[in-house]
Order: C-alpha cells, then sequence, then structure tokens
C-alpha cells in the first residue's frame, strides 16, 4: 500500500493537474462535495463553487482567456489540520500580455482529499478560515 500524501503533497498535485487542466487528475485529489470559495477575489469566475461540476465550469472560465495559465505554491504553512499557502498564478495572453498575480489559499481536508479551498487576494481571509490570527512558523 502506497504511503499516506502530505497535505501539501496533496495540494502541489492538485495545482500542478490544474496548471496542466488536467481537470479529472486534479478531481481524484478532491471530495465529490468540494466547495470552492472564491468569492473574495475580483474577477467573473467570483464566488462559491459547491461540488466538482461547479468547480470545474469556474475553472473553465478563469482560464478560457488565457493562451496558458500556470499555478505555483511558493510558501506553505501548515495549519493543522489545514493548510495555507501563498499561491502564484502566471497567465500567458494570447496577444503576447504576461501578467504574474498572487494569491493566498486555505485549504481543508477530508479523508486525505480536498474538501474546502479558499481563495483570495489577502492573508486575512485565508488566516480567518483557518481560525488563525497570524502564520505558523513555515
Amino acid at each position: 500500500m502506497a504511503a499516506e500524501r502530505s497535505k501539501i503533497e496533496i495540494v502541489r498535485a492538485a495545482v500542478d493537474a490544474w496548471s496542466d487542466g488536467e481537470w479529472d487528475r486534479a478531481f481524484e485529489l478532491t471530495t465529490p462535495d468540494v466547495v470552492v470559495d472564491n468569492s473574495k477575489v475580483q474577477g467573473e469566475w467570483r464566488g462559491v463553487h459547491e461540488g466538482r461540476e461547479q468547480f470545474v465550469l469556474m475553472l473553465k472560465r478563469f482560464s478560457e482567456p488565457w493562451e496558458s495559465v500556470r499555478l505555483e505554491v511558493v510558501e506553505d504553512y501548515d495549519a493543522g489540520s489545514r493548510l495555507i499557502t501563498l499561491v502564484l498564478g502566471h497567465f500567458q495572453g494570447r496577444e503576447g500580455i504576461e501578467l504574474t498575480i498572487r494569491v493566498w489559499m486555505c485549504w481543508a481536508f477530508r479523508g486525505g482529499l480536498l474538501s474546502r479551498i479558499l481563495i483570495s487576494n489577502e492573508l486575512e481571509d485565508a488566516l480567518a478560515e483557518a481560525e488563525l490570527d497570524a502564520l505558523p512558523a513555515a
């Protein structure tokens, strides 16, 4: 039997799969009722998305305008039952435009799978989701 993956291994595998556009591979790492809350970010994909089907629709809307989208976990903080990450999004436009953004994400787990993901431009939102006042030591 394979060793159980750590929280950061699960998150990195999911982020890599999303960056590759391999959503089925990413969803192998989520519960069927996964909730993605990106109600605090700007963009037409903003909202609370419940279940894999809504998550896929959000991902498609998020990536459609771009030639390529690559996400990269650059920092991670163990918050007990959750994980907080700083993620860079690298976007390449169809007309050569390049953009890099940074978002904070708080990941919750159930049964070794991702069950809830909060995405925000503000660290404070990720801390509140993890019920923390400050980042734990890395």
